[in-house]
C-alpha cells in the first residue's frame, strides 16, 4: 500500500490530555465514566482521518491503538527523510487517558509520557468523541488545551477526525 502524503506526526501532534471523570444522564458521574472507559478497552484500528476538509482512508496496519485501563499506546508509521532519502519509521506514543462525560460532547484527554511528549512536541491532547454504529469517532484539536465543540475538521481549522473500529 502506498504511504499517504500525510504527516502522522502532525496528526498526532493535535492530541492532548486531562484527568476528570464526570457524568450526565441517569447514571452517577463516576459510573458513567467507568462504563465509557470500559467500552474503550482493547485494540483499535484506524479506518480514516479527516483533516483540512480531506479524508484519507486505508491505514490498515499503519496504525494501532491499544487501551488497557486508563493507559493507551499508539503505534504508527511516519514519513521520514534521512540522508536525502525518504522512508517510513514506526513510532509509538503512550500515556494515560481520561474522560469527562459531564461535558457534551464527551471529552477525551490524553496525557503523554515524557518520551512521547518529546516526540510529539506536546504533553497533552484534548478531543471529543462519540459512538457511530459501533465505531469510535474522535475529533482532536490543536492547541491541546481547548477541546473542539463540534465534529468538524474543515480547511482552516487545526483539527483532525479519527474514525476507529475495534479489532475483532
Amino acid at each position: 500500500m502506498p504511504m499517504k502524503r500525510l504527516s502522522f506526526t502532525l496528526l498526532f501532534g493535535v492530541l492532548a490530555g486531562g484527568n476528570v471523570l464526570g457524568g450526565r444522564g441517569d447514571q452517577p458521574a463516576e459510573d458513567k465514566g467507568k462504563n465509557e472507559l470500559k467500552k474503550l478497552q482493547g485494540a483499535w484500528r484506524l479506518l480514516s482521518v479527516e483533516t483540512k476538509g480531506q479524508t484519507t482512508k486505508g491505514y490498515g496496519k499503519n496504525f494501532s491503538l491499544v487501551i488497557k485501563g486508563d493507559q493507551f499506546e499508539m503505534t504508527y508509521l511516519d514519513a521520514v527523510a534521512k540522508g536525502g532519502f525518504f522512508g517510513v519509521e514506526e513510532k509509538t506514543v503512550s500515556g494515560t487517558l481520561s474522560l469527562d462525560t459531564a461535558k457534551s460532547p464527551t471529552r477525551i484527554t490524553l496525557v503523554h509520557t515524557e518520551e512521547s511528549a518529546k516526540l510529539l512536541g506536546k504533553k497533552r491532547a484534548t478531543g471529543i468523541y462519540r459512538w457511530d454504529d459501533g465505531r469510535l469517532t474522535i475529533c482532536w484539536h490543536n492547541p491541546a488545551d481547548k477541546a473542539p465543540k463540534e465534529f468538524t475538521a474543515k480547511e482552516g481549522t487545526d483539527r483532525a477526525i479519527f474514525v476507529l473500529e475495534k479489532e475483532p
